[in-house]
């Protein structure tokens, strides 16, 4: 019983039924005018024992003519290489999941400063506030007047002139003062305070030879 090597058979093989399935396509060289029928058995007859001991890439390259570039091109074909018999183009995939968070970038540099805006539209009256605490109660201010007093002083004269002083009691100051006339004949030339602690009014006589009787005020009190 021959040995067949089971690499060299199985890729005979394969290679006898793509042999058949592209009989149908012309073939370079001397080979080209062999019958589809006649190719077929010659690939058969190369899976014998004889290539027992040998490798398809040697088989492959040390076949002739037509016969040996379809046998590369079968080759080409089975494993991939340079692009021969391309697969028709898959399914689109599943969307992949969502990447991790990216870190964090540089802070970008200091934009330019913008040109100035229109003033706006003058807002509504906003709502009244709530009535504020009641706030802490103040220093005690200074002392104001105390012992408020009016004192007079009745003058009578029968000179040209009549000067009439109404002083006040003990430290008090005077705050105003005045004088009373009742004689026609008799005019106010003069009315004013005396030093602080006093009102004095002075009076002239301007026709006639009446006398006159006057009365002045002093309004005193006592202050700081």
């Amino acid at each position: 019983m021959d040995y067949m090597h089971p690499r060299s058979s199985r890729q005979a093989a394969d290679h006898n039924q793509l042999t058949a399935m592209d009989a149908g396509r012309p073939l370079r060289g001397g080979m080209a005018v062999l019958p589809t029928a006649l190719l077929s058995a010659v690939l058969f007859g190369l899976s014998t024992p004889t290539l027992a001991d040998h490798t398809v890439e040697h088989v492959v390259t040390n076949l002739k003519g037509g016969l040996g570039a379809l046998e590369q091109r079968v080759w080409d074909c089975e494993h991939g290489i340079g692009g021969a018999c391309p697969g028709t183009k898959g399914e689109k995939g599943d969307t992949g999941e969502q990447g991790i968070q990216g870190e964090k970038g540089d802070t970008g540099e200091q934009g330019i400063q913008g040109i100035q805006g229109k003033k706006g539209d003058t807002g509504e009256q906003g709502i009244q506030g709530i009535q504020g605490e009641k706030g802490d109660t103040g220093p005690e201010g200074p002392t104001g007047l105390a012992a408020w007093e009016s004192v007079s002083v009745d003058c009578n004269n029968s000179g040209g002139n009549v000067t009439c002083t109404a002083n006040c009691t003990g430290d008090k100051k005077v705050l105003g003062g005045g004088v009373l006339n009742t004689n026609a004949n008799w005019s106010v030339i003069a009315s004013y305070p005396v030093t602080g602690t006093g009102w004095t009014a002075v009076l002239s006589r301007q026709t006639g030879s009446t006398t006159t009787s006057v009365t002045t005020y002093a309004l005193c009190a006592n202050t700081n």
